[in-house]
Protein backbone atom coordinates (compact mmCIF):
# COMPACT_ATOMS: atom_id res chain seq x y z
CA UNK A 1 0.00 0.00 0.00
CA UNK A 2 2.62 2.89 0.57
CA UNK A 3 4.11 2.02 -2.27
CA UNK A 4 0.86 2.64 -4.51
CA UNK A 5 1.14 5.55 -1.93
CA UNK A 6 4.84 6.72 -3.47
CA UNK A 7 3.71 6.11 -7.84
CA UNK A 8 0.80 8.29 -6.41
CA UNK A 9 -2.32 5.26 -7.03
CA UNK A 10 -5.80 7.07 -6.69
CA UNK A 11 -7.24 6.49 -3.45
CA UNK A 12 -10.18 4.89 -5.38
CA UNK A 13 -7.64 2.03 -6.36
CA UNK A 14 -5.93 1.79 -3.28
CA UNK A 15 -9.52 0.86 -1.97
CA UNK A 16 -10.77 -1.62 -3.62
CA UNK A 17 -7.40 -3.37 -4.08
CA UNK A 18 -5.89 -3.33 -0.19
CA UNK A 19 -9.12 -2.72 2.03
CA UNK A 20 -11.71 -4.21 0.24
CA UNK A 21 -10.74 -7.24 -0.48
CA UNK A 22 -9.16 -7.54 2.81
CA UNK A 23 -12.59 -6.83 4.44
CA UNK A 24 -14.96 -8.54 2.22
CA UNK A 25 -15.00 -11.79 4.09
CA UNK A 26 -15.56 -10.13 7.25
CA UNK A 27 -18.51 -7.84 5.21
CA UNK A 28 -19.91 -11.25 3.75
CA UNK A 29 -20.29 -13.40 6.99
CA UNK A 30 -21.60 -10.19 8.79
CA UNK A 31 -24.55 -9.83 6.28
CA UNK A 32 -25.38 -13.86 6.45
CA UNK A 33 -25.28 -12.98 10.30
CA UNK A 34 -27.33 -10.32 10.25
CA UNK A 35 -29.91 -12.29 7.42
CA UNK A 36 -30.06 -15.50 10.10
CA UNK A 37 -30.83 -12.69 12.69
CA UNK A 38 -33.89 -11.79 10.75
CA UNK A 39 -35.29 -14.99 10.29
CA UNK A 40 -35.02 -15.63 13.54
CA UNK A 41 -36.40 -12.28 14.92
CA UNK A 42 -39.55 -12.32 12.15
CA UNK A 43 -40.25 -16.03 13.51
CA UNK A 44 -40.01 -14.63 17.29
CA UNK A 45 -42.49 -12.35 16.39
CA UNK A 46 -44.92 -14.26 14.09
CA UNK A 47 -44.95 -16.51 17.75
CA UNK A 48 -45.42 -14.43 19.68
CA UNK A 49 -48.62 -12.94 16.94
CA UNK A 50 -47.08 -9.31 16.77
CA UNK A 51 -46.72 -8.72 12.55
CA UNK A 52 -48.49 -9.87 9.54
CA UNK A 53 -51.94 -11.67 10.11
CA UNK A 54 -51.03 -15.75 9.87
CA UNK A 55 -54.61 -16.23 8.01
CA UNK A 56 -52.70 -14.26 5.10
CA UNK A 57 -49.60 -15.71 5.19
CA UNK A 58 -48.51 -18.68 7.07
CA UNK A 59 -44.84 -18.18 8.39
CA UNK A 60 -42.60 -20.03 10.20
CA UNK A 61 -42.90 -18.79 13.77
CA UNK A 62 -46.91 -18.90 13.35
CA UNK A 63 -46.81 -22.34 12.40
CA UNK A 64 -44.56 -23.04 15.65
CA UNK A 65 -46.97 -21.01 17.72
CA UNK A 66 -50.12 -22.59 16.26
CA UNK A 67 -48.42 -26.49 16.74
CA UNK A 68 -47.53 -24.90 20.36
CA UNK A 69 -51.07 -23.78 21.18
CA UNK A 70 -52.22 -26.94 19.77
CA UNK A 71 -50.09 -29.14 22.12
CA UNK A 72 -51.79 -27.64 25.11
CA UNK A 73 -55.47 -26.87 24.02
CA UNK A 74 -56.11 -29.99 21.90
CA UNK A 75 -54.00 -32.44 23.14
CA UNK A 76 -52.14 -32.83 20.08
CA UNK A 77 -48.76 -34.03 20.43
CA UNK A 78 -45.15 -32.16 20.26
CA UNK A 79 -44.87 -33.50 16.34
CA UNK A 80 -47.02 -30.01 15.69
CA UNK A 81 -44.56 -28.07 16.14
CA UNK A 82 -41.30 -29.98 16.14
CA UNK A 83 -41.84 -29.98 11.97
CA UNK A 84 -41.36 -25.56 11.33
CA UNK A 85 -38.76 -25.48 14.45
CA UNK A 86 -36.69 -27.81 12.40
CA UNK A 87 -37.57 -26.02 9.12
CA UNK A 88 -36.32 -22.77 10.75
CA UNK A 89 -33.01 -24.16 12.66
CA UNK A 90 -32.21 -25.84 9.32
CA UNK A 91 -32.14 -22.14 7.64
CA UNK A 92 -30.49 -20.77 10.40
CA UNK A 93 -27.56 -23.35 9.36
CA UNK A 94 -27.65 -23.14 5.48
CA UNK A 95 -27.65 -19.62 5.89
CA UNK A 96 -24.51 -19.25 8.31
CA UNK A 97 -22.78 -22.40 6.37
CA UNK A 98 -23.33 -20.16 3.16
CA UNK A 99 -21.72 -17.08 4.21
CA UNK A 100 -18.50 -19.13 5.96
CA UNK A 101 -18.39 -20.78 2.10
CA UNK A 102 -18.77 -17.34 0.58
CA UNK A 103 -16.16 -15.61 2.60
CA UNK A 104 -13.57 -18.59 2.56
CA UNK A 105 -14.19 -18.51 -1.57
CA UNK A 106 -14.05 -14.42 -1.49
CA UNK A 107 -11.06 -14.14 0.51
CA UNK A 108 -7.43 -13.48 -0.54
CA UNK A 109 -4.73 -15.92 -0.11
CA UNK A 110 -1.68 -14.95 2.38
CA UNK A 111 1.45 -14.99 0.56
CA UNK A 112 4.53 -14.95 2.96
Amino acid sequence: MQAELSLVASVRRIFFRHLLANGSGTIIIAATSLLGQVFFIEATLEFFRIGVPSDLYPTIGSLIGDGQANVFALGQGWWTWAGPAALLTLILVCVNLLGDGLADAVRPTRRH
